[in-house]
């Protein structure tokens, strides 16, 4: 059976009779500098609102948290907050209708300016329901197998932020641009070269660091969205 790579607390789901198994759009994401969340509706009815009647906030998600979890909770988020390490933590949780759940939460940060870490994300799985009946036993490892491929794309995702994140800050840095500016020359070579920034980041960076030499058709359009833009440029990766 497939296991999920970073796990605190039980993985056991809570049989019951019909299985069933909630996935994202579940999602939420946290802005630590502005102290603003954000919840899906999905994950508003998962835990018991109607979409839009509740204020979200990572509060919210651990006071839903039965008392005997929420302490493990509230710690992996703090370190997850603080030192961008992305975790998985399956947990218990009492809905706003009384209802008992049993849920997977796994989030983790993008990188802010100078290293710290930045804006949560995350998505919350409802595993109550899914059946863990003998004749039923595929249940359980389809659950973690879905849980890992969630958590390798959520991984994934905030890698390429974190790589995007670097370039813009090579490009403000090399053009003495600001953000937007630095953002639209990576578009620009994006749709020229019908590649996606997150793809082109890290051979964007080796040349920016002279660790290797773009191709030509990367360099020409890098070239060319630089002069649209009409800003100043050290000359890298162009010397």
């Amino acid at each position: 059976m497939a296991t999920l790579e970073i796990v605190t607390g039980s993985l056991a789901p809570t049989p019951r009779s019909e299985p069933a198994l909630s996935v994202p759009p579940a999602t939420f994401r946290h802005d630590p500098v502005l102290d603003r969340c954000w919840w899906s509706p999905q994950l508003c009815r998962l835990y018991g609102y109607p979409p839009g009647v509740v204020t979200p906030g990572l509060e919210l998600l651990l006071a839903h948290a039965v008392a005997d979890d929420r302490a493990r909770l509230a710690e992996v988020i703090r370190v997850a907050g603080r030192f961008g390490h992305p975790f998985v933590d399956q947990h218990r949780i009492l809905t706003a209708d009384g209802a008992s759940r049993t849920v997977v939460v796994a989030a983790g940060t993008d990188a802010a300016e100078g290293g710290a870490a930045g804006t949560l994300y995350g998505f919350v799985v409802d595993v109550t329901a899914v059946d863990t009946r003998p004749e039923r036993p595929a249940d359980q490892g389809t659950v973690v197998r879905q849980l890992q491929e969630q958590v390798d794309h959520l991984r994934q995702a905030l890698r390429s932020r974190d790589l995007i994140g670097q370039v813009k800050g090579m490009v403000r840095l090399i053009a003495d641009c600001d953000e937007d500016t630095a953002w639209t020359v990576l578009v620009k070579v994006s749709q020229a070269t019908n590649r996606k920034a997150a793809d082109l980041a890290t051979e964007l960076i080796d040349g920016f660091t002279g660790r290797r030499q773009l191709s030509t058709h990367l360099r020409a359009a890098l070239k060319v969205a630089v002069d649209e833009q009409a800003i100043r440029w050290d000359g890298r990766p162009f010397r």
